[in-house]
């Protein structure tokens, strides 16, 4: 992440799911869900199923997309994990991040030997990188948004 000068970093989404009370990982750039059978992983979780060799993990794809050589390529970048703490659109907030480090790992400064990287907390915990989200009551519920 430090001291590569390019493609040191991947982005992809993570969507909250009420109904599976969890985040999922999206990646809209391969157009892959990671599944493991039939659960849908966020990318810890494909991080541990690589790690294991899963022997059902697969993907969910409307195009030909190939899960083999998709997890070859993924997983170089399945080690830190950042996201901004605030998402919301149209509304000012400080851009304050939060990074995944994996315990005794270098909490990195820089991202491709140039950028610095500012306004970072870091945490060792999974639990608290993907902590459901705030104020989505009428997610979980169900309820639809009244228009006028």
């Amino acid at each position: 992440m430090q001291t590569r000068a390019s493609a040191a970093g991947h982005a992809l989404a993570e969507a909250w799911l009420p109904d599976l009370g969890k985040w999922v990982m999206v990646d809209s750039q391969a157009d892959i869900i990671p599944m493991l059978g039939d659960k849908p992983l966020n990318a810890v979780e494909l991080q541990q199923a690589l790690l294991t060799d899963a022997p059902n993990l697969t993907v969910l794809t409307s195009t030909d997309a190939k899960p083999r050589s998709y997890f070859k390529w993924v997983n170089q970048y399945l080690f830190y994990f950042d996201t901004v703490m605030d998402n919301r659109y149209g509304v000012k907030s400080s851009r304050t991040g939060l990074m995944l480090v994996p315990l005794g790992a270098h909490k990195p400064v820089v991202f491709q030997r140039t950028e610095a990287i500012h306004n970072i907390r870091y945490t060792n915990s999974v639990a608290t990188f993907y902590a459901p989200p705030t104020g989505t009551d009428w997610l979980a519920a169900g309820s639809e948004i009244e228009t006028r």
